[in-house]
């Protein structure tokens, strides 16, 4: 029987293989037989080349396995995946036999922004609007109440019933700011075919109840309302904040009435008695000053109870106190705790602990994406650069990005030197040779997590003399020799020029290190705070051809 392979475009199968290519592109007449064979050619070791790079690609094909608590919330999120693929799918599921796919696909095409609406999003807030009675009609006159996120078109009606507009219309909800906008000499002529009641007098009971405000602030307000035709509502609505704000942290109240008057008015747009609970957790359990919420005023766009949960449940987030993730990223208040505990056990599972938290993770845990994600950290956890890219500012890009991973995969398996993340993931230049640059962020981050120090600290010492010539996965097997030998952290600083030279070389000399004549007395020596500066010399004088960079090379 002839050995021949059936002719097969393997560069479909990589992508398969990654997840980037369709299954049904392979001919399905093929035996599994077949499809078996070609396997094994396609992946057999190239000469010259490693192996492992080609078990990889086995490897990926083997099921995922999730966390229990993973694995229960992907199930869930499955049962909803089937009309989850685009935005046309879910305005079918949400309002059934009131158009058909061609008519769903022209709608979408004609109104493109809703396509950059996360689909779960766009899921949850049309399940809302369905819930609330309203007809795919009524949706389609003012389309662009799908762009509001779930909490945003919640606390909007909520805000309206409490304006004692029991039935908005949904041109009102997203347009809310036309009621807030206007006089409120104006009111009863505007909106009064809608208004049961006053909203004035609404909002006034809700300072003195929900808010507690004293009986000088109230007046104040009252009058307010009265001094002429151009106070609206919206002025009357922010004076209470104002004043409420001012009391409970405690601020000066023109300080913080010009600092209102700088933030978008749609951050404030919820009920007056949500605002307790609001600074209840700001003060209390996060400790935020006002000048921190001036600086960060979506902090005050948060859910009081889900925040709660998170920091009772997380008070640290990938080695950060979570309050200063709160501050840097308040939006990941807003992702409920259940969800981000799903997030961060999937993580463990492959000790990714300690990591730095970009607007890509906020981005990434606010999606369901974990099956999918779960296989990427399988992947990338075979990689000799894993514990620098687990710690590495681009992680949460990598997993995010179908390319990403995909140019930081074909980069490793063909030989090349990766002396820098960023220039790995965008498919900038490579070759086998050593190239000298600067220190990348993912090195200082990791030798900082290392020997557990000062970010700050290490790019200090770092910047001047480490190039990665080698790639960032040399410089990590360098820094796990130092150690490993018995070398303090102090030490390794102060030698930091060492993480410039192949593993090798560096291993073979510390094999030697303690027979040296230059090296006696060996035991005082390792306690010299610059034994690695001998070690350096040591190499020099064996391989005198040997380039040891002292400063940086600037180009």
């Amino acid at each position: 029987m002839s050995d021949r392979v059936p002719t097969f475009n393997h560069k479909i199968l990589i992508d398969i293989v990654r997840g980037c290519a369709a299954p049904k592109q392979i001919d399905k007449k093929r035996s599994e037989a077949t499809l078996a064979s070609m396997l094994t050619t396609l992946v057999r070791p190239a000469a010259g080349s490693s192996a492992k790079w080609c078990g990889l690609l086995w490897k990926t094909l083997t099921p995922t396995q999730c966390s229990p608590a993973t694995h229960a919330y992907c199930q869930q999120v499955k049962r909803r995946g089937h009309y989850l693929r685009s935005p046309y799918s879910i305005i079918r599921h949400h309002f059934k036999g009131k158009h058909t796919l061609e008519e769903a696909k022209n709608f979408v095409a004609n109104f493109p922004k809703v396509r950059s609406v996360a689909r779960s999003q766009l899921d949850h807030t049309l399940r809302l609007i369905k819930d609330d009675g309203y007809s795919w009609e009524e949706v389609e006159l003012c389309r662009d109440v799908m762009l509001l996120s779930p909490a945003q078109y919640s606390r909007r009606v909520q805000l309206l019933q409490h304006f004692s507009i029991s039935e908005p219309t949904l041109y009102l909800i997203y347009w809310m700011i036309t009621l807030m906008d206007c006089p409120i000499a104006s009111l009863s002529k505007k909106f009064g075919h809608i208004l049961t009641s006053d909203p004035v007098e609404h909002l006034l009971k809700a300072g003195s109840s929900d808010l507690s405000l004293p009986d000088p602030t109230m007046q104040g307000a009252r009058d307010l309302s009265c001094r002429d035709d151009q106070v609206t509502v919206k002025h009357v609505f922010l004076y209470m904040i104002k004043h409420y704000l001012a009391l409970r942290f405690p601020e000066d109240t023109d300080i913080v009435g010009s600092s209102l008057d700088a933030i978008p008015l749609g951050i404030f747009l919820r009920p007056l008695h949500q605002y307790p609970g609001i600074c209840d957790v700001l003060i209390n359990h996060l400790q935020f000053s006002f000048s921190e919420i001036r600086e960060q005023p979506r902090l005050l766009n948060i859910d009081p109870v889900n925040t709660k949960e998170i920091v009772k449940r997380f008070p640290v987030i990938g080695g950060t106190p979570i309050r200063e993730v709160a501050k840097a990223f308040p939006k990941l208040l807003l992702i409920p705790a259940y969800h981000l505990e799903c997030w961060l056990n999937l993580l463990n599972k492959y000790q990714v602990e300690k990591f730095m938290y970009t607007q890509h993770t906020t981005t990434l845990f606010n999606s369901s994406l974990f099956t999918k994600v779960d296989e990427k950290l399988r992947i990338l956890s075979q990689l000799p650069a894993w514990e620098i890219i687990a710690v590495s500012d681009k992680l949460f890009e990598i997993l995010r990005s179908h390319r990403s991973i995909k140019m930081l995969l074909n980069t490793t398996e063909s030989g090349q030197v990766v002396s820098s993340l960023y220039s790995a993931i965008n498919a900038m230049g490579h070759s086998r040779r050593r190239q000298w640059r600067r220190v990348t962020p993912e090195i200082v981050t990791y030798v900082a997590s290392t020997l557990d120090l000062a970010v700050e600290e290490v790019r200090e010492v770092l910047t001047e003399d480490i190039y990665t010539p080698f790639g960032i996965t040399n410089t990590k097997t360098v820094l796990r020799l130092l150690l490993d030998y018995g070398f303090t952290r102090e030490q390794v600083i102060a030698g930091a020029m060492l993480l410039n030279l192949e593993a090798g070389v560096v291993e073979q000399a510390l094999k030697d290190l303690h027979a040296r004549p230059e090296a006696q007395p060996f035991a005082e020596w390792m306690e010299n705070p610059f034994i690695l500066h001998l070690l350096a010399y040591c190499i020099k004088k064996d391989i005198p051809h040997l380039d040891l960079p002292v400063k940086n090379i600037r180009t």
